[in-house]
């Protein structure tokens, strides 16, 4: 990206030569139409010193812009005092709040809330029913606190009478009527600007209306009068609406959500590279407005961001429900693990853990503590340990103030506290600038600690035990209804905030993002329980009043020199989106300027990238097995990454049984079966069917095979052992005996350790070993197996490995396992195979050793599910891009992929 350059010092506004011509910069200070010139003529009609006005602004980030452009413009006179009435009603006094005030703290008020449900009678719903309250709570509250506090009765009476109008169902009314009495008993903070001590150092209150109305300052209004409160508009509707029709911009229709990001970062990055800054990106989705800081900011560009963050959403917060959900007496080993990898008692233990865990499959943490492996590593024993001891104590049900002081103990056995304590002690660039803001939510923080023992005292919540799933619960809740925004940069470029927010602020350009028919719809839902002839009696926002002012706040986005409109035009599913009511309004309009797809497509000459040809010497091969050669031969670069480099992901414990865990279940029955025929004697007829079905249901357990999710294969089960007993006994009617299963073997070739585990192992008539590996693929394919010697590695493999045991010679057969037969496919050159196998890993050991090249073949089957394959990167070299394009052909290595390793045999 191009220089950026500098802000201007005038922090919040744009550089001078963009002021000039601003259009609302012009409706703050130009002529006695500007809003400040309003202001100042009301203060002389009135005749009062402007030092004893206040005037209030609709949010707080007008403050410092509103002291600003007053100083500007009036340098040698006194200055008002910009104030919201939240600020306004801060400066006069501390509020002391009682045990069921409401508190606009959601993870307290869910408990109040229980509280007042229990008192009404509804003891089995309350935990059910306090969300909803809390939320019908949250919006009667304004309502309840723009009345003062001695005609709050009667408010409350007229908006009991409110409730019978169309009264909704029986839950919604109990919850309506409760939420009613709690915010008529309630006292509130701006309870203050109802008494005279806001008129002590005040005669005159301006009041500059926002885009909604706001029932506090109607209601201070209406109990002042006017002769001491006088209200203000920023513009007209008309006026605004005229504005947006006369406004020019551009109009982004993008393909998808990734292009949009890239789009609205591009946009940005093209305003500030023109000087257009800061600029005001918009945008409702938290998910999308993350991914367009990431890449703003991996451009140079400072964001600030005034949407905050849900705490939830943070490191700090991810953390703490990740110990929840690891401390669970059901949780599985990969939730466990996931918590591990955050905590820092953890590291680095924690890596070795999960391999020893996936190794054995262990899918479930309570197996954990009780696996033998972990008795011959201290390290990893100690880790368990210590893991255990975090999560025991949260498993016992107790009061949720007992649950306080267990959590805080399980963040401090975390090494986590430290992180979050910001502030205290010595400051750590570990330190999580989020983590007071979490620790205040959830009350393990000092000073909520020091508050919790009056807030809870007496309360029925208070004194229940709690289980750990409703701890975890009031957490999330917690969690999801807190915000934490991060600290404001010294200088911005962007400023991220909500569509409602632009009004009255100057910015160089703005990105309205998210505007298709789903993000930005055309009519906005009123929430609540309240019915709609509710809403009118009791003074909540009609839904007309809501489009109302959706459509003033996306008018005033045009009041800005430069926009840029974004929608997208499909969604994750692929099906179209169209663009939302208020773009086609504009589009109808005929002002926007569409940008072309090829405008923002830089052309790139394609470059299509060789077959790789790495090379291997200095990684010597100690030891080969079956598969490991297999991948030799198949794909040389295949065996360079995930052999000799050893980049094999790592098996997932959570997934759903397949075919591989029905083979593994097989093999282990099979093994099982023998073992106790070898101990026993043979078995024939039901007796056999019997020992199978007991071998099988054992294994089931120790593998922890649920029955509900491997019923597939437990139904096709009958038909495999019916089908083995029957080769079985025609079998060693032949002459054949069982020697061993699941044998393990290693030999020595050329300075290489040949090892492998053998499914079976019989004695033929003629004393010759008979090698027997057990497949549950189909029958064509062990076909394929066996047609040519040269193309078969792993019953040479096994061949090699027991040619050393004494038998007269060695013979090998798969067997295929199915629900339709059971049959026997032997290598008929078995000799042939073995020694073109020995010359094979001879030669080949040879030259790995001297440094020849190991290129990816890329060809067949073989690529289709190859884990390295986006590490030789064949899609950019095969003559296509990823998504099926043609590329320009890549000219052949001088070393052809068939000049090295490959298939001995036809492709040498």
């Amino acid at each position: 990206m191009a220089a950026i350059g500098k802000i201007h010092p005038l922090l919040g506004l744009p550089a001078p030569h963009l002021l000039a011509s601003h259009a609302v910069f012009q409706h703050w200070v130009a002529g006695p139409e500007g809003l400040l010139h309003r202001l100042r003529q009301a203060m002389e009609g009135s005749h009062v010193h402007p030092g004893r006005c206040v005037v209030l602004l609709p949010f707080a980030q007008l403050r410092p812009l509103a002291q600003r452009l007053w100083q500007q413009s009036f340098p040698d006179g006194f200055s008002p005092r910009f104030e919201t009435t939240r600020s306004w009603a801060g400066l006069l006094g501390a509020q002391v709040q009682g045990a069921f005030d409401l508190r606009q703290n959601r993870a307290l008020d869910v408990l109040t809330a229980q509280s007042l449900l229990v008192q009404a009678g509804q003891t089995a719903q309350a935990q059910q029913l306090a969300p909803h309250l809390v939320d019908a709570a949250y919006q009667l509250a304004p309502l309840a606190s723009a009345v003062a506090p001695t005609a709050r009765d009667a408010w409350a009476q007229q908006a009991r009478d409110a409730l019978q109008t169309g009264a909704a169902g029986q839950w919604e009314s109990l919850v309506a009527l409760v939420a009613l009495e709690w915010v008529r008993l309630s006292a509130y903070a701006t309870d203050v600007l109802f008494g005279e001590s806001p008129w002590q150092q005040t005669d005159r209150v301006l009041q500059m209306c926002g885009l909604s109305g706001d029932p506090l300052a109607e209601g201070l209004h209406r109990h002042w009068g006017a002769s001491r409160w006088l209200p203000l508009t920023w513009l007209d509707e008309h006026r605004s609406l005229e504005l947006q029709a006369q406004a020019p911009w551009h109009a982004h229709a993008c393909l998808d959500a990734q292009d949009e990001a890239q789009r609205s970062a591009a946009c940005a990055v093209r305003h500030i590279q023109a000087g257009r800054f800061p600029l005001a990106l918009v945008s409702s989705d938290r998910a999308f407005t993350r991914q367009v800081q990431a890449l703003l900011e991996a451009a140079g560009v400072t964001v600030r961001d005034e949407t905050g963050w849900k705490l939830s959403t943070t490191r700090a917060g991810a953390f703490v429900m990740a110990l929840l959900r690891a401390a669970a007496w059901s949780a599985s080993t990969d939730a466990v693990i996931a918590w591990l990898k955050l905590a820092p008692f953890a590291q680095p233990q924690v890596h070795a853990l999960e391999a020893l865990l996936r190794r054995y499959g262990v899918r479930d943490w309570s197996h954990v503590p009780t696996l033998p492996a972990l008795d011959k590593d201290p390290a990893l024993r100690a880790l368990v340990d210590a893991v255990q001891a975090v999560r025991i104590p949260l498993q016992k049900r107790a009061p949720l103030g007992d649950f306080l002081g267990r959590m805080r103990s399980a963040l401090q056995a975390c090494a986590y506290w430290e992180l979050l304590e910001v502030g205290q002690g010595t400051p750590s660039a570990r330190q999580l600038p989020e983590g007071s803001a979490v620790l205040a939510a959830l009350q393990l923080d000092a000073a909520s600690h020091a508050s919790w023992a009056a807030f809870s005292e007496g309360a029925a919540w208070a004194q229940a035990p709690w289980n750990l799933a409703e701890y975890t619960a009031w957490v999330n809740q917690s969690l999801e209804a807190a915000s934490w925004s991060p600290p404001y940069p010294h200088r911005e470029h962007v400023v991220v905030l909500p569509l409602s927010q632009l009004l009255a602020r100057p910015f160089a350009a703005v990105v309205l993002c998210g505007c298709d028919a789903q993000r930005l719809p055309s009519s906005v839902l009123p929430q609540g329980v309240w019915t709609r002839a509710q809403r009118a009696a009791l003074g909540l926002p009609s839904r007309e009043a809501l489009d109302r002012e959706q459509q003033l706040a996306w008018a005033s986005a045009f009041h800005q020199p430069h926009v840029d409109v974004l929608w997208r035009t499909s969604d994750d599913t692929g099906e179209t989106l169209m663009p939302g009511l208020l773009v086609q309004g504009l589009q109808a309009l005929g002002r926007g300027v569409e940008e072309a797809q090829n405008a923002w497509t830089k052309a790139v000459l394609p470059r299509p990238q060789p077959a790789p040809l790495p090379r291997a010497a200095h990684l010597p091969v100690r030891r080969l097995s079956a598969s490991t050669y297999d991948d030799l031969r198949t794909c040389p670069y295949r065996f360079f990454a995930l052999r000799l480099l050893d980049l094999q992901a790592a098996e997932e414990l959570e997934q759903d049984v397949d075919k591989r865990d029905w083979g593994l279940w097989l093999h282990e029955v099979l093994h099982r079966f023998h073992q106790s025929l070898a101990q026993s004697g043979d078995a024939a007829g039901q007796l056999a069917a019997d020992r199978l079905d007991e071998a099988a249901q054992a294994v089931a357990r120790a593998q922890g095979l649920a029955q509900a999710e491997f019923l597939p294969f437990w139904a096709s089960w009958p038909a495999v052992r019916d089908h083995y007993l029957q080769w079985l006994q025609a079998h060693q009617d032949g002459g054949h005996r069982f020697v061993q299963s699941e044998l393990a073997r290693e030999w020595e070739w050329h300075g290489v350790v040949l090892h492998g585990r053998l499914d079976r192992v019989d004695r033929t008539p003629a004393g010759e070993a008979l090698v027997l590996d057990f497949k549950t693929e189909s029958g064509t394919r062990i076909r394929a197996r066996v047609s040519d010697p040269g193309e078969d590695t792993q019953m040479a493999f096994y061949g090699a490995l027991m040619a050393q045991d004494g038998y007269t010679g060695v013979q090998g057969s798969y067997l295929m396992l199915s629900e339709d037969a059971c049959k026997a496919f032997p290598q008929e050159d078995m000799d042939t195979a073995v020694q073109r196998l020995l010359d094979g890993i001879a030669s080949d050991v040879q030259r790995l050793g001297e440094g020849a090249a190991l290129p990816a073949l890329g060809e067949g089957d073989a690529c289709t599910y190859c884990a390295a394959r986006g590490l030789c990167r064949k899609d950019f070299w095969n003559g296509n891009d990823p998504h099926g394009r043609p590329l320009p052909v890549a000219p052949c290595p001088p070393e052809g992929p068939h000049t090295s390793f490959g298939r001995h045999g036809a492709k040498t």
